[in-house]
């Protein structure tokens, strides 16, 4: 009886005085973002930070299957099933594009889900920035997983197209003409909220050129 008491006691001791510290060492959760000064502008420049890793496969996916490009030999890479317009459902390289583009599209949505617009011109510029990146994204997710506009987009699937922070939201994939329908909609709204249209231009233009 002694014993049981014993390790109760211990038991409780244990649940009593531990408390974990859950909070992520070097993230953000979306409860501090407003608490922490400068988290708005640490995330947008991650979503730029990100853009770093889908342009090589960008570049992979999107240039190698056109007569831009000419491999002398072979290679085990994965990119040589898109030069060779081999679709198979495991590459890598195609993997990753599909994986960063909307790691940015889930950065972008929850930028845009923090801030609210008319609230200050540096927050205009922010909304700005995040809508064309996302619009980037699926301009050429749709190029890669869709066909071409002009071949009966109400009906041709292109890639779900998702507009908010939900990491658990599954969605079907929408028409070419829906997900073209968005990306101007977001071209055309951050075109009326950009402060410094060259910023944004001037940023993308230098990740894809330093690679």
């Amino acid at each position: 009886m002694k014993n049981k008491l014993l390790y109760s006691s211990i038991i409780f001791f244990l649940l009593s005085s531990c408390s974990l510290n859950k909070e992520p060492y070097t993230d953000l959760t979306n409860e501090s973002i407003e608490k922490t000064e400068g988290a708005i502008d640490a995330l947008n420049l991650g979503n730029y930070h990100t853009l770093k890793s889908w342009v090589e496969n960008w570049h992979r996916v999107t240039e190698y299957p056109t007569d831009e490009v000419a491999l002398s030999g072979t290679t085990t890479d994965a990119f040589f099933y898109n030069y060779n317009y081999n679709r198979i459902v495991n590459n890598g390289r195609v993997n990753s594009y599909w994986e960063n583009s909307y790691k940015i599209i889930a950065g972008t949505n929850n930028i845009l889900g923090q801030i609210e617009e008319g609230s200050s011109d540096k927050n205009d510029q922010i909304i700005a920035e995040n809508l064309y990146l996302r619009s980037l994204m699926y301009f050429y997710l749709t190029n890669v997983f869709g066909r071409p506009y002009n071949q009966n987009p109400d009906a041709n699937l292109a890639v779900p197209l998702k507009l908010n922070a939900d990491p658990f939201e599954v969605l079907p994939r929408n028409t070419v003409k829906e997900v073209y329908q968005q990306l101007v909609s977001d071209l055309l709204k951050a075109e009326a909220l950009l402060n410094h249209i060259k910023e944004i231009f001037m940023r993308v233009y230098i990740l894809l050129k330093l690679y």
